[in-house]
């Protein structure tokens, strides 16, 4: 889920990497990154994407409705964030 903040310019790739800065092979964290827990928009990005997530919504539908509420906004404040893989 891309981020909002324009945090793209500190690196970051998605909403996640505003937590996350490292994570091993098996997806454990390894490093933190203190950005998103100072930041509004990157937690209420990430509150939405949980809501989502736990009403049953899949991760392209979720993408789908936070880009709606989150767009139109200055091209340079969103992140580079991938497409997940269609099914």
């Amino acid at each position: 889920v891309p981020c909002y903040c324009g945090c793209g310019s500190e690196g970051h790739s998605s909403n996640e990497s505003c937590f996350i800065a490292r994570r091993d092979a098996r997806g454990n964290v390894l490093e933190w990154d203190t950005h998103g827990y100072g930041c509004t928009i990157c937690v209420d990005v990430a509150r939405e994407a949980l809501q989502l997530y736990s009403s049953g919504a899949d991760v392209n539908s979720i993408r789908a409705a936070i880009e709606k509420k989150r767009t139109p906004g200055p091209p340079a404040s969103k992140t580079p964030t991938p497409f997940p893989p269609r099914k």
